[in-house]
């Protein structure tokens, strides 16, 4: 059994004015059609909305990611940060096709310490809002952000490619470099960082668009009430040492202990992910497309499992090259305990079940691989631990998958060396606004 609960961020934000120069078709625009608008035709609109990679807590008290999503915990500032010179619009018709995409004119870094919500000013030429009927103009907006320095190509579109033919494994841009903990967890400009992709479709009355001015944009998402929400393409391992520790952690008695952790890593990764969820993700319990929390993994067609030693077997203290990552510090728990922490792309079973449902992944996990594992080095000691589910201190099921945006907690309460660790565990979503409340282990 797992326990959800919510990675929450800053309670600040970051106005950034972003002037977005599009032309006015994909292609020449003696290319483009007329319009059937001369009210509105190609005319500039000039619009308004707010990203978010969480939500302010003063504020917004019932505002979430996607209607399933809720918060109790605080992200960090690399995990919520956005590099405004890695971020791309994409825009989509009522129908999901693609129309053009947005490239940022004006360029500003945010303070390292405000980087939860994101305003933008676009002005967006395209004779779509022109050629709807009806007093609405509905489209899409989708954001992707933070993919360049992990190798992520910005995809080149043909007008009309659809969202669900970008929102697959063989169709989502995908990452080539492996993700760097020690520099994603700061959130540095021109550097490795989290990546995230949100989508929100947008409702605007024709007469709003037509009076909208550079001095006066529309306000697509009205008062920050329909934001475009963001959503990490990455999964979050912690292992917290709290071995032998009751109560709070006190560095002038624990600190010199012999049993204290040296060093954690995993073995047994993927070198790849994609920045979009598959469009399956996005379409749950919700009449248009959204972002909203994953509940199966996305894994590209490309990617190759890096298989490590098998496990349990004497080799599993032998790390084979290339197949593992190393943790990082990351600050203690709500004890003052150490905690260690490692960012992965996701990873799947080539079979699983979740939901009551069998899910098939093409290039998963094989049963003749070994699914991953953490290794703990203590002193001279290298001792195993299983990426499982675990009951009173002890290993069940292995993790068929580790999913985007959610935190996999493990806790390491003793150790037996020779044998295996004792260890509590919980899995959460990395999410949005509030006050730091960290639900109980099993």
């Amino acid at each position: 059994m797992s326990y959800s609960f919510r990675f929450m961020c800053l309670r600040v934000a970051l106005t950034v004015l972003i002037c977005l120069m599009t032309g006015s078709c994909i292609e020449d625009a003696s290319d483009c059609p007329e319009t059937s608008d001369p009210g509105l035709g190609t005319a500039d609109v000039r619009l308004s909305f707010t990203i978010m990679t969480g939500r302010e807590a003063e504020r917004l008290t019932d505002l979430s990611r996607s209607a399933d999503i809720d918060g109790d915990q605080n992200g960090k500032n690399g995990e919520n940060y956005i590099d405004i010179n890695d971020l791309n619009f994409l825009l989509f018709d009522a129908d999901g096709k693609f129309l053009q995409n947005f490239t940022p004119e004006t360029k500003v870094i945010p303070d390292p310490d405000e980087e939860t919500v994101y305003t933008v000013n676009a002005t967006v030429s395209d004779p779509y809002f022109g050629e709807v009927t009806g007093d609405n103009v509905v489209f899409y907006i989708m954001a992707l952000c933070n993919g360049a320095q992990l190798g992520m190509g910005f995809p080149l579109l043909e007008r009309g490619t659809t969202i669900e033919s970008l929102c697959s494994a063989a169709g989502s841009p995908s990452f080539t470099i492996l993700p760097q903990t020690s520099i994603l967890q700061w959130g540095i400009p021109g550097q490795q960082s989290i990546p995230m992709s949100g989508l929100r479709a947008f409702s605007v009355s024709k007469a709003a668009l037509k009076a909208s001015s550079a001095d006066n944009p529309v306000d697509i998402s009205e008062a920050r009430t329909k934001p475009l929400n963001m959503l990490r393409a990455v999964a979050k391992i912690e292992i917290v040492d709290k071995i032998n520790i009751e109560g709070k952690y006190n560095p002038a008695i624990h600190d010199d202990l012999p049993e204290r952790i040296d060093k954690v890593e995993i073995n047994g990764i993927y070198p790849s992910g994609t920045i979009l969820p598959s469009m399956d993700q996005w379409t749950r319990n919700v009449a248009v497309p959204e972002t909203q929390q994953v509940i199966a993994p996305t894994i590209p067609v490309s990617a190759a499992y890096l298989n490590p030693a098998k496990y349990p077997s004497p080799e599993f203290t032998q790390v084979i090259p290339g197949t593992a990552l190393d943790f990082v510090p990351d600050g203690t728990d709500e004890d003052g305990c150490p905690v260690y922490a490692v960012y992965i792309y996701e990873f799947a079973a080539e079979s699983f079940i979740v939901d009551g449902s069998q899910h098939n992944v093409d290039n998963g996990i094989k049963l003749t691989e070994q699914m991953p594992y953490i290794r703990v080095t203590i002193g001279t000691n290298v001792l195993p631990m299983r990426l499982a589910t675990y009951k009173d201190g002890v290993a069940e099921t292995e993790l068929p998958y580790m999913l985007r945006n959610h935190i996999y907690r493990f806790e390491i309460t003793k150790i037996h060396l020779g044998s295996e660790l004792t260890v509590n565990w919980t899995v959460c979503d990395m999410d949005d606004g509030g006050v730091i409340k960290i639900p109980g282990f099993n």
